[in-house]
């Protein structure tokens, strides 16, 4: 049937409320924008480490979130060699910038930067960007020890927490972390890198708090190229490293919650990260401003990123069926979501 309209602006909105009336074209469904950014906070630590090698077979954390141990026979850290240099902020929005300063930690140690923030998810332009905590590409750690200081390793620990309270309708997220990390590995013996990211969900409604802790993300390598890809693996899970010209480490790592998290009018998810990378000796670490090269995960929409993916949006279902394009994309969006039930 072929319509016709008098006026062209009196058509569109005569299409447009036939095409909800009818159900055919529904409105947006409840944006995360109604998401807001209550307390945050974070913490990071500069420090030596002891060592003893090999360590265990499996990546190991402490109850905090810090990693104690990247696994496959990597160096352990039984031991901190003070002083130790930790810098605080109260809150992570606008964004916390930490620096380690070498007068106030060992010998050798090198040098550090962390920086972390907060944000809610929403729309914009069109896409639902991404919401949680967030440690940058400024984030990065150089060890300046002797390879004769094989006991010893360069550590920074991040700790960043923020809460974020639902003040609309019930909204519905895909709650998780993700990991990317560059490296440069020494050519000495013993020489390692490492990153490790836990990530703990706490969801508080009607004054009861349940905390769930996120498979954590283990991203490492050594000069014998032996490298370290760990997460729990459950349904779209996906960890991946490469060593490049034989010293540099490219690698990306996702964890995610194990059902997807309704948030109604007045819940609140906080979200914890704590990253910490390791490097020994001579060798450095950051995170990335990139994916690792064939990466093929899915990514969370909220949850604790240690990853470029600010910048990387997914359209919203109802912002494609308006748009009248994308509809790969909705298919993508839909079966991530699929994934997350089915991995419950």
């Amino acid at each position: 049937m072929e319509l016709h309209h008098p006026h062209p602006t009196l058509g569109r909105r005569a299409l447009l409320a036939t095409l909800l009336a009818a159900g055919l074209l529904a409105p947006a469904a409840p944006s995360r924008a109604g998401i807001v950014l209550g307390p945050s906070s974070g913490t990071v630590t500069f420090a030596l480490d002891t060592t003893t090698s090999p360590g265990p077979a499996a990546p190991q954390f402490n109850a905090s979130g810090f990693m104690t141990a990247p696994g496959s026979g990597f160096p352990s850290l039984v031991s901190v060699v003070p002083p130790v240099q930790t810098v605080s902020s109260s809150s992570l929005n606008p964004p916390f910038r930490a620096t380690a300063n070498s007068n106030l930690l060992p010998p050798g140690y090198g040098s550090a930067a962390t920086e972390i923030f907060a944000a809610t998810s929403g729309q914009q332009g069109g896409f639902t960007t991404k919401g949680g905590v967030f440690f940058t590409a400024n984030t990065f750690l150089a060890d300046a020890l002797a390879p004769s200081q094989d006991n010893r390793a360069s550590v920074s620990v991040s700790n960043a927490i923020a809460t974020f309270v639902n003040n609309s309708a019930p909204t519905t997220i895909n709650a998780g972390a993700i990991l990317s990390v560059n490296g440069t590995v020494a050519l000495s013996a013993g020489s390692y890198v490492a990153a490790g990211l836990a990530t703990f969900i706490t969801v508080t409604r009607d004054g009861v708090s349940q905390t769930t802790q996120l498979d954590s993300i283990v991203l490492a390598a050594n000069d014998l190229g032996t490298t370290v890809a760990s997460t729990g693996r459950r349904g779209g899970e996906v960890a991946t490293v490469s060593i490049l010209g034989g010293t540099r480490l490219v690698g990306t790592g996702t964890s995610f919650s194990p059902n997807l998290i309704t948030l109604n009018q007045g819940d609140s998810v906080t979200v914890q990260g704590v990253l910490t990378l390791i490097s020994d000796p001579g060798s450095s670490i950051s995170v990335s401003s990139e994916l690792a090269p064939g990466f093929t995960g899915d990514l969370p929409d909220f949850g604790a990123f240690a990853a470029p993916v600010p910048d990387i949006s997914v359209p919203e279902p109802s912002t494609i069926v308006l748009l009248g394009v994308g509809t790969s994309m909705a298919g993508l969006w839909a079966r991530t979501k699929r994934r997350r039930r089915a991995a419950a």
